[in-house]
């Protein structure tokens, strides 16, 4: 009728029928809304396969060679500095298995075979 609805405020439930749901992990393909959808999924279905988990941590700490250092460390905490989520850079915790798949997303070593999309 080309009118359109009411403004949103951002919350909205949405009813989804009970075909469209996912009810196994069997699709390879999963539409996650935000990251944190996608690191809870990650993490879900990393616990479904055997093995040890080895977790790695990222190098927390700041620059101490810029001006105005000692500020920063006052006002830039390692648990901020570790909270802190880019896309496209890993969380400051990388949880890993042998033999799950994972997908670079960098260029590291093309020579190599290192390659951005790269499935190791």
């Amino acid at each position: 009728d080309g009118e359109l609805g009411e403004a949103n405020d951002g919350d909205v439930l949405i009813d989804v029928p009970e075909e469209l749901l996912i009810e196994t992990d069997d699709d390879p393909a999963t539409l996650a809304p935000t990251n944190e959808v996608v690191d809870t999924i990650n993490d879900l279905l990393l616990n479904k396969f055997p093995g040890e988990e080895m977790v790695y941590l990222s190098c927390d700490s700041i620059d101490k060679t810029k001006r105005g250092s000692a500020i920063d460390e006052a006002i830039f905490s390692l648990e901020f500095i570790n909270g802190l989520k880019f896309s496209g850079v890993p969380n400051h915790i990388l949880a890993l298995k042998v033999g799950v798949s994972i997908m670079l997303l960098r260029n590291i070593d093309q020579a190599n075979g290192f390659c951005n999309r790269t499935r190791l």
